[in-house]
């Protein structure tokens, strides 16, 4: 195998250290997305268990499973 230039390793650590950051700020990028998304839904859900009309309609319900 041919041995490479000081110059040559230079670049090519300097293309494969850049690839490796651009892969790690994207993969980042997806995660805190993501988690940011379980935030939302989280929330939206504890609002509306929190509300008055799911209280109501579990109330509801209730009456309709003791009827039955």
């Amino acid at each position: 195998m041919k041995k490479l230039s000081a110059k040559r390793r230079k670049e090519l650590y300097s293309l494969s250290s850049l690839l490796f950051h651009i892969i790690a700020f994207i993969s980042l990028l997806f995660i805190l997305n993501y988690n940011s998304e379980e935030k939302k839904v989280a929330k939206k859900a504890n609002i509306y268990a929190s509300s008055p009309e799911y209280e109501q309609y579990k109330a509801a319900s209730g009456r309709i499973a003791t009827l039955k």
